[in-house]
């Protein structure tokens, strides 16, 4: 399809549901992340030592003011959907991905800034709320349950468990605001000279 400039966009709750994509693909904790906070007392008028976890709960607008804080339980985070495009950065696992995922094609992204551009131009057409993209690659960890102390500074949307490390994923995410949202195909012409097959 992409070698036609078809594209399906999905979603992250899509990616939830392992029934769907089998444990390979398909995980549950997409997009969540707990932090045991222990009791631990932040100061939030001292930007340097704001957790991670709190800087995204006060970035989003869930913690407002200053002051001292203390949680004495966890944050639980859990990711609003959004549309998600994967792929990996390597072509080591090339006859894995055709096993599991079942695709009738493998492409090279010769372009990838062009690649987003042109993507976020054409989702934007179909759903004008969406304006930018967030892309890196993910981080993969021992478990989503992190202790305090050694809380990953990465968004949870780009963190997944150290068992689909071997996917070396690299991921394209586009908010909606909290807008309900189901996986989009849509003719993006001009991706079509930014790939080659494999």
């Amino acid at each position: 399809m992409l070698e036609n400039g078809i594209v399906l966009i999905n979603t992250l709750n899509r990616f939830r549901n392992e029934n769907r994509y089998g444990l390979e693909i398909g995980d549950k904790g997409e997009g969540t992340q707990k932090t045991n906070m222990r009791g631990k007392p932040i100061d939030l008028t001292n930007e340097k030592t704001i957790p991670p976890s709190i800087k995204r709960n006060i970035l989003e607008g869930r913690l407002k003011g200053k002051g001292k804080l203390t949680i004495f339980g966890h944050i639980n985070e859990s990711i609003q959907d959004c549309y998600v495009y994967s792929m990996s950065k390597s072509n080591k696992h090339l006859k894995e991905w055709y096993a599991i995922a079942k695709y009738d094609a493998i492409v090279e992204i010769t372009n990838l800034t062009a690649f987003i551009e042109a993507l976020t131009k054409c989702i934007n057409q179909i759903n004008p709320s969406v304006k930018t993209c967030s892309f890196q690659p993910i981080e993969y960890i021992d478990r989503r349950e992190q202790e305090f102390e050694q809380q990953t500074e990465t968004h949870p949307i780009f963190v997944k468990e150290n068992r689909h490390s071997w996917q070396e994923e690299f991921r394209l995410v586009w908010d909606v605001g909290g807008k309900e949202i189901d996986r989009i195909k849509m003719n993006c012409p001009k991706i079509k000279n930014l790939i080659r097959l494999i």
